[in-house]
């Protein structure tokens, strides 16, 4: 298989409105992008939202969204990425359980059994209650773990 080579930098530039009104652009420009599976455009947007508005209240949901789509299409080193960056700038995030347990996905689909098992066991502890800490249980069992807590000394 012959390797793809890594994209330009695109040339176009996105027409972005001044203040408020453009971070709200950018942002909703990332939910299209996300929909339409483009990701050379997410990451443009993306990268022009956190520098345009380093401090955007959506910074957190673009960088889940960028990463929820590389991981659809299977671009699992790029999800990694978007996913860790997002728990260490935003660790106080609502996206962070989630990002986390992709993360752990992406462990399972990429052979790292103990990285996944360890990060699943630390939503289920960290994290009691969400629905990733239900989903979990079942990761544990499909990856030969106990769920009791107690069982696992």
């Amino acid at each position: 298989p012959q390797a793809i080579p890594a994209a330009p930098e695109p040339t176009a530039k996105i027409a972005v409105p001044a203040g408020e009104n453009g971070e709200h652009f950018l942002y909703s420009k990332i939910i299209d992008t996300y929909r339409g599976r483009n990701a050379e455009e997410m990451q443009t947007t993306l990268r022009l939202l956190l520098k345009t508005y380093p401090d955007s209240v959506f910074a957190d949901n673009a960088l889940y969204m960028a990463g929820l789509q590389a991981f659809e299409m299977n671009d699992l080193k790029s999800a990694r990425t978007h996913f860790s960056r997002l728990s260490k700038e935003y660790p106080r995030s609502n996206k962070v359980v989630s990002a986390l347990f992709i993360t752990a996905e992406i462990d399972k689909r990429s052979g790292r059994k103990s990285d996944a098992i360890r990060g699943f066991k630390m939503i289920r502890d960290l994290f009691p209650g969400s629905p990733e800490s239900f989903r979990v249980s079942v990761e544990l069992k499909l990856l030969g773990q106990t769920t009791s807590k107690s069982r696992e000394s």
